[in-house]
């Protein structure tokens, strides 16, 4: 109790140095619970985005289906096997073509993915209902990425050709239904949906797919519905490994973030402990000389160290709840973030801070700085009363 009394009282004599140790570790607590925040958004958000929009319980596809082929030829669908019919009916899958074709809004050329969707299907959280407008020849919509490709707006027509499932080509005149907002850049840029059954029709393939997409809590058996080898199902884990592993990456680079946040804490209070031992001295001969022993004087020194610690935990609480409530609320804007196409996250990012994480991160901060806080302090073990009350290490 005694040691306690006499480092809380060195600490307040500290003043300014005492101040801005403090405020170094606060600042390394609010960073890493910041940076831990936005991690975890970024990982729900890209998990939630590709599984509601692209994913869903998982696929069942053509086995000529590359969806890393940017060139999709007419070997990639084929006619939806009986056993879908009851699935579709029962509302656990919605089928899909995709093609590749060329637009030319406002007489430009651009290269484009056709994905022809169910205008009633409610598997995934796209807004398929728009192409329910019959005032429209053939509506279609598209993502706000395509629409700053195109330039295109609302209501706004243009020609698009395809070469149908017999190679030949055709073009016809398109209108946009809506431009939305679709999370997934893989499902917005280049991308333009119109309704599967106009689809087909142009195609000139009848009740053609290329995929069923399965409803995320379907009470089936996949395997069970698979007709042939021609048909290959891809499960929810096969069809998100490509996003876990970028998650994996994006860990090891919030961690390298933590680790220069503490670093930059740890330095300060080293720096402190190194400057305290050459500075007081004649203190310690004098507490030795008073019968204190030199355990006692370390415990004394790293006690001091660990009450910075301690007090920025409040002081961190104090000034940086607010901030990261303000900061979970309203968002870090970011007008370049949609170019980077990370699924789910737009112009800002919002974080979501795990509870389980923040006295994890107290915990270790603080046993840390305790740990380099000791090391300086072990030089004491050879200290010799006499000396160090003439100023001198013995």
């Amino acid at each position: 109790m005694m040691l306690l009394r006499l480092a809380l009282k060195n600490f307040i004599g500290g003043g300014l140095r005492s101040f801005l140790n403090v405020f170094v570790l606060s600042l390394a607590y609010i960073g890493i619970i910041g940076m831990q925040g936005i991690g975890e958004n970024l990982r729900r958000s890209m998990f939630e985005a590709v599984i509601a929009e692209e994913v869903g319980g998982g696929h069942i596809r053509h086995e000529a289906y590359d969806p890393y082929e940017p060139f999709i030829d007419q070997d990639t669908f084929a006619t939806m096997p009986e056993q879908f019919e009851d699935l579709l009916i029962e509302g656990e899958g919605t089928p899909m073509l995709i093609v590749s074709g060329m637009a030319y809004p406002q007489g430009r050329m651009q290269a484009v993915t056709l994905r022809g969707i169910e205008p009633e299907q409610d598997i995934l959280t796209l807004p398929s209902a728009r192409l329910r407008n019959e005032t429209m020849a053939i509506p279609v919509f598209i993502g706000r990425r395509m629409q700053r490709i195109t330039r295109l707006e609302e209501s706004d027509t243009f020609m698009l050709r395809w070469r149908d499932g017999s190679g030949v080509f055709d073009a016809r005149q398109m209108q946009v239904a809506a431009v939305t907002n679709i999370d997934s850049q893989g499902l917005d840029a280049g991308n333009i949906w119109l309704p599967l059954q106009d689809l087909q029709d142009m195609m000139r393939v009848e009740s053609a797919i290329t995929l069923l997409v399965l409803a995320e809590d379907a009470k089936i058996e996949p395997a069970t519905l698979i007709p042939d080898d021609e048909w290959v199902f891809e499960s929810q884990e096969d069809l998100t490994a490509d996003l876990r592993e970028l998650t994996a990456m994006m860990d090891i680079e919030l961690y390298i973030f933590y680790f220069l946040f503490i670093s930059l804490a740890l330095i300060s209070v080293f720096d402190t402990q190194i400057l305290s031992l050459f500075r007081r001295r004649k203190e310690m001969g004098t507490l030795m000389a008073l019968g204190m022993t030199r355990k006692d004087l370390i415990r004394l020194f790293t006690l001091e160290s660990a009450l910075y610690a301690i007090v920025a935990v409040l002081a961190a609480a104090i000034y940086g709840t607010p901030v990261l409530w303000l900061l979970s609320k309203h968002g870090i804007r970011m007008s370049a973030l949609d170019d980077f196409g990370i699924p789910g996250v737009t112009d800002a990012i919002y974080p979501c801070y795990n509870p389980e994480l923040i006295p994890i991160t107290i915990v270790i901060v603080v046993a840390v700085v305790i740990i380099v806080s000791y090391i300086p302090t072990r030089k004491i073990a050879r200290l010799k009363p006499t000396d160090a009350l003439r100023g001198k290490w013995s």
